[in-house]
């Protein structure tokens, strides 16, 4: 096969998306019989194939090809992809390199080019990468516009994808997800070029999932999956997309399938070289061993998340709490809390911290946080961050002896939990409400609520908590209520109680009072007698 016959094979493989079939007849033609367009077309199958250094030196290529022609609005094009290939691979001061050169070369462009778009893509990228919000939202309305004055589908869609995330962190969530939904149509429908399509994809999804707008995950989780199916050979974003479906499987409780799309993903980012993303699959991969009860293989995915530069620090404390390492797991909480950040990452941490500062007694701190996410919910309100504000505010009040308002919140978290699809987090939520409803004097139901998430966790094959498999109806008592008791039947002070519980001594003092009013009993020896004679104590 002359070379002639190897360019027209590679070309047409590109046009087809056959980028391994692509890759290897432009790079078996020698360099004098491909054109600058075919030393584009040889960066983006390289990209999109995981080779970086091939990328980088086709699309220098293209650029010095297209200089040498006296083709000034392809080189600047080219002096943009380089940027945006740099800029992903973390090299930041070479990326800003080829930006300066292209905003040089575009001096002598007309003012009004799609070039100049392009550019004002690059500047957005670099406001969001510094923290400047509002100038990047300026820009991206900018770049839409110069993207449908030109017909240009890349720019339409990724300023519409920059101005659907800066909605939403400003707080108009139905604009915000408007944006996004248009600018995935873009991708879906194969307008965009693969350089940024897949770049919208991922972008949009992180946007919904950091909002638990579960059901859009879902949705592009799996347009993304058609577009990557529908591309022999490809390797970049494989590895987000089965990180992306493991998330959404372990949501609906699928807990065997997560573990098999994160491994996978954890391959792909492996093969890729793309050292941040592996570790956030493997915090990924950990929490949901934590939830299995794999708590060895848990500790050891999050070790490989620090080692490749992902800080795991919720899926740590959870671990950590699952463990009984309840004063390490609050004591995470609270350096959590402590860090700055957007209203919606910090409602992320906001819903995960009651739990670490329950598990440690510390029901005044969660009060703190509860209010605070009610606050944030109310800004940004969507379903599943609704949901687990109820689930926080029903467990805080649990904690506080107030099991009345205690069963309103969960029983609402639960409805909007099944509504959205979260089964894990549903039969959770059961299992609090069960307790609620024992210290309410409802026993048949509380059986009921703790029989129907304790069944539905051991379907997942999730961990389920010892003390619910062994799950008794004694009077009427909560879990940490029965732990006391337990305690108390070995002949504990309130002071070693809180010790052992983590607890201080006035809140054990309070289990105390409660526990007595319960099995109508009046000192700590008729408690321990209760105990012993109902099989409670140890």
């Amino acid at each position: 096969m002359g070379n002639d016959d190897v360019v027209v094979r590679g070309r047409e493989a590109f046009e087809r998306r056959d980028w391994l079939t692509a890759y290897e007849g432009l790079s078996a033609a020698g360099s004098g019989a491909l054109r600058a367009a075919d030393f584009a077309d040889l960066a983006t199958a390289a990209y999109l194939l995981c080779r970086h250094d091939d990328c980088v030196a086709a699309m220098q290529r293209a650029h010095q090809t297209y200089l040498a022609g006296g083709d000034l609005e392809p080189a600047v094009r080219t002096a943009f992809w380089l940027s945006v290939v740099l800029r992903q691979n973390g090299e930041f001061a070479v990326a800003n390199g080829w930006i300066a050169r292209a905003e040089r070369l575009a001096e002598d462009l007309p003012e009004a080019s799609v070039e100049r778009g392009y550019l004002e893509f690059a500047r957005l990228m670099r406001d969001v990468l510094s923290g400047d919000h509002a100038a990047a939202a300026d820009r991206a309305e900018r770049v839409v516009e110069v993207g449908r004055r030109f017909g240009d589908a890349n720019l339409v869609g990724c300023g519409l994808m920059s101005r659907g995330r800066r909605a939403i962190y400003s707080g108009d969530l139905v604009g915000g997800f408007g944006f996004l939904d248009e600018a995935m149509v873009s991708v879906i429908a194969g307008e965009m070029s693969p350089l940024l399509a897949g770049m919208v994809l991922c972008s949009s999804i992180e946007a919904c999932q950091e909002l638990g707008e579960f059901g859009r995950v879902a949705q592009w989780t799996h347009a993304l999956d058609a577009w990557c199916a529908d591309q022999r050979g490809l390797e970049m974003f494989t590895g987000t997309c089965s990180l992306h479906k493991g998330q959404v499987a372990a949501m609906h409780g699928d807990l065997a399938g997560a573990v098999v799309e994160f491994e996978e993903s954890i391959e792909r980012f492996k093969h890729g070289g793309r050292p941040r993303p592996l570790g956030c699959a493997y915090a990924e991969l950990g929490d949901v061993l934590r939830v299995q009860g794999r708590h060895a293989e848990a500790a050891e995915a999050l070790r490989l998340a620090s080692e490749s530069g992902w800080d795991p620090v919720p899926q740590q404390a959870a671990l950590d709490l699952a463990c009984g390492r309840r004063a390490d797991a609050a004591a995470a909480g609270r350096r959590m809390l402590s860090r700055a950040g957007t209203p919606i990452h910090r409602a992320q941490k906001l819903v995960s911290v009651v739990d670490l500062l329950l598990g440690d007694g510390d029901v005044d701190g969660a009060a703190d946080v509860v209010r605070e996410l009610s606050t944030v919910v109310a800004r940004l309100g969507t379903v599943q961050l609704r949901a687990h504000a109820a689930r926080a505010e029903g467990a805080w009040a649990l904690a506080a002896s107030d099991p009345a308002r205690a069963e309103v919140s969960l029983r609402h978290a639960i409805d909007l939990f099944l509504e959205s699809g979260h089964a894990y987090a549903a039969a959770r939520a059961r299992l609090l409400l069960a307790d609620a409803l024992a210290a309410l004097g409802g026993h048949a139901e509380s059986s009921r609520q703790a029989d129907i998430g304790r069944t539905a966790l051991m379907a997942m094959g999730a961990a389920v908590p010892a003390a619910v498999l062994a799950r008794t109806d004694v009077g009427g008592l909560t879990e940490r209520q029965l732990e006391v008791l337990r305690l108390v039947a070995a002949g504990q002070s309130n002071r070693d109680i809180g010790r052992d519980l983590h607890l201080s001594e006035k809140t054990v003092a309070r289990h105390l009072s409660n526990i007595f009013l319960k099995l109508d009993v009046q000192s700590r020896t008729a408690a321990a007698a209760y105990a012993f004679a109902h099989g409670v104590a140890n």
